[in-house]
């Protein structure tokens, strides 16, 4: 089995040790590199193959967005995966605009992290938002929710969904089969106009912001 090679952006010393000492104990992972900032692992995905560049993006970094599109194009089939103490929705849309497949908050755990790299590899782009506890009640929100005209089950699986349960876990936590899981995603997809869990995420992120402005 081919490992998954990671190019880790970060530039303090004790994070990025900490990170390799999370990601090495994984059997498919392989950190080929640790750049300090974007620039330099633009000019490491240039002649160095790697599958996920993993972000750590702090505050002094807000204007580096734009790097994100340059490093695609060097490397067109290279996952995003952003780190990030931020909790804004400017800056996460943003990303989003500049085409980034996965984000987490550092708070989360470990797990996650592995999970996050794993799914992305799998063209399942992965979220782990600040604002995912929020969702719940626009789940609730029968005015919203009867825009898209969910169904129960539909409702049950979206749930799970932006709670950040995987196919799996879902299919385990609703008692269906991962096959009924994958087929009530698809409708939820087609009626929301997303393809993915990651645009999911985005379309009530920012249905969120307007219900709060």
């Amino acid at each position: 089995m081919e490992r998954i090679k990671l190019l880790l952006v970060e530039d303090h010393d004790i994070y990025s040790l900490g990170l390799k000492m999370i990601l090495e104990k994984e059997r498919d992972f392989e950190i080929t590199q640790v750049a300090e900032n974007l620039e330099e692992a633009i000019r490491v995905a240039e002649n160095s193959p790697c599958h996920v560049l993993l972000w750590s993006l702090d505050a002094a970094e807000l204007n580096d967005f734009e790097l994100i599109k340059r490093l695609k194009k060097v490397n067109p089939y290279i996952k995003v995966v952003v780190l990030s103490t931020l909790e804004d929705d400017s800056i996460f849309n943003e990303l989003i605009r500049m085409g980034i497949d996965g984000y987490l908050l550092k708070s989360a755990p470990s797990i996650e992290l592995i999970k996050a790299i794993r799914l992305v590899v799998q063209e399942k782009s992965s979220i782990n938002l600040f604002s995912v506890p929020k969702f719940g009640g626009m789940i609730e929100d029968h005015t919203i929710c009867s825009k898209f005209q969910f169904t129960a089950k539909e409702l049950e699986v979206l749930k799970c969904l932006l709670q950040g349960y995987s196919n799996r876990e879902i299919a385990q936590k609703l008692f269906i089969s991962p096959s009924t899981v994958k087929f009530h995603l698809r409708k939820i997809y087609r009626k929301t106009g997303t393809e993915n869990r990651f645009k999911l995420f985005t379309l009530f992120n920012s249905i969120l912001g307007k219900i709060n402005k």
